[in-house]
């Protein structure tokens, strides 16, 4: 990419995005320096530069679980949906989070999940996918049960880490 364009990007991107949603879900321009490292920092308010506490490096995602964010994953049950990497986290244990992909099975939606009974339902049309990864069914495939599809975890102190790959 010539540099006139990544300047453009790099610059325009981020306010395109404020002004047409108040506030920056995905900073998807990156500088020079991040596509060497394949990392990219995912900011919430592009005005202030003040960081949603996800970075993501090729197929890993890293979630800072001590950013303001994520408080709803402090307690067992704690459960978060981050529709800016396409991703629905569980806290099942001290040590464990659980990631599925926010992608329903049955339309497509990502935008509102609720969890109970072992189950993640997608309020666009009440249908219910299972997190013990049998039946797992695809993003938009019209399926109306089975399984939400599921990335392995770790964590690291404060990093979660998902990995997409």
């Amino acid at each position: 990419m010539n540099n006139k364009r990544r300047k453009f990007l790099t610059e325009a991107c981020p306010n395109i995005v404020f002004a047409l949603f108040g506030l920056s879900y995905l900073e998807a321009c990156s500088s020079a320096k991040d596509d060497d490292q394949n990392m990219q920092v995912i900011n919430n308010n592009s005005s202030t530069g003040e960081s949603s506490g996800i970075t993501t490096q090729g197929n890993n995602v890293l979630i800072d679980l001590s950013n303001g964010n994520f408080t709803g994953l402090e307690g067992i049950g704690g459960n978060t949906n981050v529709i800016s990497v396409g991703l629905l986290l569980l806290r099942t244990g001290e040590n464990q989070i659980l990631a599925f992909d926010n992608c329903c099975p049955h339309q497509g939606s990502r935008q509102s999940w609720s969890f109970s009974d072992n189950k993640w339902t997608c309020s666009s049309h009440g249908n219910s996918y299972g997190i013990d990864g049998e039946d797992v069914v695809t993003c938009d495939s019209n399926s109306r049960s089975g399984g939400l599809k599921s990335y392995p975890t770790s964590i690291d102190g404060n990093i979660l880490t998902i990995n997409k790959g």
